[in-house]
């Protein structure tokens, strides 16, 4: 009796951009532990991906660990497989990028780890058709692809691998067990057992496994259950394995490649895991998928029998249009590989010697940093909901693209109308020697960035969004007490596992809930209508107060909200300033009362200094008096950094921590301070308004835990407001950031 073959792989999710403390963790906690086991049993052949954000930081602080992983690779014990370096999906970068992120990564390994085989890894795991062509031109032969994006072989039988192509090139693809690699670490180890042999007894002739290392120690709680001394799990499960090796055999990708046949050409669906795939969907979308899947795993009747051959995720790009805040970054991504590729062009064009094209080089550098798709997402290995990891990616991002601007030598700022977002619609573009500005016409006519070279976006918010794992927070509403973590069970009898029969049925196993690692989350359990930018317009009664300010459940009295403006006119005048023009008619109702409204707005911007003004003429268009509260909402952020050296001062109060809500009824100017960086932002406000500070924090779930995370705050500026037919009223904002000397 032929022995069933297995590949498992471990990989982590790392991408640039993360946070260092969970970068630490995972090597200290997760993998080194790892390699302790597999050094105890040198007969265990693997495939390793280490992401080159962990290699990087493992170089510099833990640089022995690599060098015991070389070891492994020698002895044939351990595969190394390829992917982007900086963890970029790569279907949502230009193959070019994609290409040279994959060949970063392969010569990175085979200059300080080892040698590499041609095995290539996705690392969130979506697919794209596109990829067979970028992995044959990265000299990559295989890669690995999750069972939940394969189509139900026509013989009903599973192969080792199967060969998937585009336009010619092919590839190898062994497709990933969705239940093995599920029970390991959130099953047994005789449960793991049994399925296994009866993929065994089935005629099934091999298994591949992909275990994410993240799920082994990130948490405390994961720690504890995969590396107790006493029942850990891991040691169980890979001992187990060897244990058994009459009927387990153990073998690298390449490996299982050379010693197995082929089950032929398939086509897997673009798509993503069911995991990832429902965390990038709305709330109400997102569960249902999941229903389906539970659904069609117990498989009650041949209509979810039959469908479940079409259960995926979806795309990877879905989360470029669920969050305007992923979206904006990709798009930078875009325009900043596009100017540095321009730029590169042109200077080998001209001839220029090589050692002129080091700084292009270190700036490409720099963007592929930026390309990390952790950034793009809030599902298992993302973290779009950390302003300081976004506030990294903004970096990268930003100093790549003023390569390109000094290149230019512009000493002036630029103007464009161009479709930045990819809505249909056209964004106002302002590129100076001191920032850049994203006007957006068709949201408000709000300010969606604000990049000061050097420092960062000044705009990096976050819309507050409901998601899936949310509802285990409803029930902690008030509740100030922390969960604790489960505690072990003791390990499973695995005697009698060589003689299990197939009538035994093994469940699909559920990760343990997330533990709360600080009390009160259930009260940040707020949802944002329109993504949250700069300089929106809102015309309030008199039921709004700063509790439903922080909400974001404050009643309004008109149409203006979220709504489109007209541009009028983008333009640069004599002294280089650049006028931007909007406006908009709408409706305003209190009481019984109805009166339509025209809104004037202009942004004056320098053309040198990272400054501009924001004017507003409202004038009452109707016969009837307009009676409500006018209010300019100011969302900032910059690295989500709370500490002594930032701070807000509203008039001539005192300067309080950011973190700190106040409010003051009469303000003529505020100012922000960033003393740990060396500036501070002043607003101007003309005429005096009352003004509401608000710290914006939200709910987060990674893999260490759920906590919240601060996203800023909110500056709401509002003036009474009473008009009388063609009367109108005025107001002036004006904001600069001022360096320290």
């Amino acid at each position: 009796m032929h022995p069933i073959r297995m590949v498992m792989i471990f990989a982590d999710r790392a991408t640039s951009g993360e946070p260092e403390e969970r970068c630490a963790r995972r090597v200290r906690h997760c993998w080194s532990p790892l390699i302790d086991l597999l050094e105890s049993l040198p007969r265990l052949r693997v495939g390793v991906f280490l992401s080159g954000t962990t290699g990087e930081w493992m170089e510099a602080h833990e640089p022995t660990l690599l060098g015991r992983i070389g070891r492994c690779v020698e002895r044939g014990q351990v595969e190394l497989l390829v992917g982007p370096h900086f963890g970029a999906a790569p279907q949502l970068v230009p193959e070019r990028d994609a290409l040279a992120q994959l060949r970063i990564h392969g010569q990175w390994l085979q200059s300080r780890v080892g040698k590499t085989e041609g095995t290539g890894w996705l690392s969130t795991g979506a697919w794209d058709p596109e990829l067979p062509r970028t992995f044959v031109r990265a000299s990559l032969r295989c890669t690995m692809l999750h069972g939940d994006l394969l189509p139900e072989p026509h013989t009903g039988h599973h192969a080792p691998w199967y060969v998937v192509e585009r336009g010619g090139p092919a590839i190898g693809v062994l497709p990933v067990d969705p239940l093995l690699s599920a029970l390991i670490p959130w099953g047994s180890p005789k449960s793991f057992g049994v399925e296994l042999r009866r993929r065994k007894e089935r005629g099934q002739l091999a298994v591949t496994i992909a275990v994410s290392v993240d799920d082994l120690g990130l948490s405390e709680s994961a720690e504890q259950r995969c590396w107790d001394r006493e029942h850990g799990q891991m040691p169980l499960f890979l001992q187990l394995i060897a244990r058994h090796s009459t009927w387990i055999r153990t073998m690298t990708p390449q490996q299982l490649l050379r010693q197995s046949s082929s089950g032929g050409r398939v086509v897997p669906f673009a798509g993503t895991p069911i995991q990832l795939g429902q965390s990038l969907l709305e709330p109400k979308r997102g569960a249902d998928l999941t229903q389906l899947f539970e659904a069609a795993q117990r498989r009650p009747d041949s209509v979810t029998r039959a469908a479940a051959a079409f259960l995926r995720g979806p795309p990877i790009e879905v989360a470029l249009q669920r969050w305007d805040e992923a979206n904006r970054m990709h798009k930078r991504m875009l325009r900043a590989s596009a100017g540095l590729h321009a730029l590169r062009k042109k200077a080998r064009q001209s001839g220029a010697a090589p050692g002129s094209l080091k700084g292009i080089e270190a700036a490409t550098l720099r963007l592929y940093r930026g390309q990390g798709v952790g950034a793009l997402h809030d599902g298992p290995g993302g973290f779009l909901r950390d302003g300081g990891a976004r506030h990294r990616t903004w970096m990268s991002l930003l100093d790549a693209e003023q390569c390109t601007w000094e290149s230019v030598q512009a000493s002036t700022a630029r103007l464009e109308l161009v479709d930045y977002d990819c809505d249909g619609r056209k964004e106002v573009l302002i590129t100076s020697p001191s920032m850049q500005m994203v006007v957006r016409p068709g949201l408000c006519g709000g300010l969606s960035e604000w990049l000061i070279w050097g420092v960062g976006n000044l705009c990096n918010t976050l819309r507050r969004t409901r998601e899936v794992w949310m509802d285990a927070l409803e029930s902690q509403r008030g509740i100030p007490a922390l969960v604790e973590p489960t505690g072990l069970c003791a390990p499973d009898d695995l005697s009698r596992l060589s003689v299990v029969g197939t009538t035994s049925k093994v469940v699909w196993p559920s990760p343990p809930e997330a533990t709360l690692l600080e009390p009160g989350l259930g009260d940040l359990l707020s949802e944002d209508l329109f993504p949250k930018i700069a300089f929106t317009e809102h015309f309030w009664g008199h039921q709004v107060d700063p509790e439903n300010l922080a909400r974001g459940q404050y009643p309004e009295l008109s149409d203006f909200r979220g709504a489109p403006y007209r541009l009028d006119s983008a333009e640069q005048v004599e002294n280089g300033q650049i006028h931007i023009g909007l406006s908009r008619e709408g409706r305003i109702l209190e009481g019984d009362t109805e009166a339509l409204l025209h809104v004037m707005k202009a942004w004056t911007i320098s053309a040198h200094a990272p400054s501009f003004t924001v004017s507003y003429d409202v004038v009452n268009r109707s016969k009837e008096p307009a009676q409500a509260h006018f209010a300019v909402c100011i969302p900032l952020n910059l690295d989500s950094v709370i500490s002594e050296h930032r701070w807000i001062q509203v008039s001539d109060k005192p300067a309080q921590s950011w973190s700190e809500s106040q409010q003051s009824p009469e303000v003529v100017d505020a100012v922000m301070g960033f003393e740990d960086l060396g500036f501070r932002l002043r607003i101007g406000i003309e005429p005096t308004a009352q003004a509401v500070v608000i710290p914006v924090r939200i709910p987060v779930h990674s893999a260490e835990g759920m906590r919240s995370t601060f996203q800023g705050v909110e500056l709401w500026l509002s003036w009474p407001m009473q008009l009388w037919g063609t009367e109108k009223q005025q107001v002036r904002l004006t904001l600069s950031v001022e360096r320290d000397a």
